[in-house]
């Protein structure tokens, strides 16, 4: 692989995990504002969701936000991270591609988006 091409994939590699990572934290917060008690968050990036089930000092440099996730989920009477490949995740992968186009959050509570 060329170097261009390596900087390219790990470009796009840091960018897929800040998104998971920052879509966990959302999703935690989300659960405490809507007053969850119990909570499963599946994502296809192994590092992101890896780290998550470890606590302890990260020390990447998506660490700090990984350790305020792991601290939101206290709050939590149950929280279980887990990874999933990314063809068992297409639900989460059509609402992310809708996300790109919607300004300010959606939120839906019983009824199935019809994206899906």
């Amino acid at each position: 692989m060329k170097r261009k091409e390596y900087l390219k994939r790990r470009e796009k590699d840091r960018r897929n995990e800040e998104a998971e990572t920052l879509a966990c934290r959302r999703a935690v917060e989300f659960a405490i504002d809507a007053r969850f008690s119990d909570l499963v968050i599946d994502g296809d990036n192994a590092a992101v969701m890896t780290s998550l089930l470890f606590p302890g000092t990260n020390m990447s440099r998506l660490g700090h936000i990984v350790q305020d996730i792991q601290w939101l989920a206290t709050g939590l009477r149950w929280a279980y991270f887990s990874h999933v490949n990314q063809g068992a995740n297409s639900v989460a992968h059509l609402l992310a591609r809708h996300a790109k186009n919607v300004s300010g959050d959606m939120v839906w509570m019983e009824d199935t988006p019809h994206q899906l």
